[in-house]
């Protein structure tokens, strides 16, 4: 019984600090995905911004421009293709997340389904499991 008890302790604790990271990943999740959705939000107005930002006429003659804007400088189609990047990862980390969520709740439920059956049941299921070995 005392051996029992103390696996049904270890469980607990294990499960406590499995709670613990998921519940920071949670969260750790939901500010990124807060932080893509955003960004993918803004995504027009920011070029705008770059568009609306010329480069000055020494620097561009360094570089031997007639004229550019911040947004020539990064290239608009490297940065499209960029938000595209983040775009495809994003939805593969949802994908992971939904994956991650389902079997946190199934080990949440075996965890209960443990914690929930009579300590006689459970002994006698853990002695009939040792007999057998």
């Amino acid at each position: 019984a005392a051996a029992l008890d103390a696996a049904l302790l270890n469980l607990r604790g294990f499960s406590q600090q499995l709670c613990d990271r998921y519940t920071a990943f949670q969260s750790e999740y939901s500010e990124v995905t807060q932080q893509l959705s955003e960004l993918s939000a803004s995504f027009e107005d920011d070029l705008q911004m770059l568009r609306g930002h010329a480069v000055e006429p020494a620097i561009c003659q360094l570089e031997g421009w007639e004229s550019a804007n911040l947004l020539d400088c990064c290239g608009e189609e490297r940065l499209r293709s960029w938000l595209q990047d983040c775009q495809r990862n994003a939805d593969h980390l949802v994908g992971k997340a939904a994956q991650f969520a389902l079997q946190w709740s199934e080990l949440q439920a075996g965890v209960q389904r443990e914690e929930d059956s009579p300590a006689d049941a459970v002994a006698t299921a853990a002695e009939g499991r040792l007999g057998a070995a």
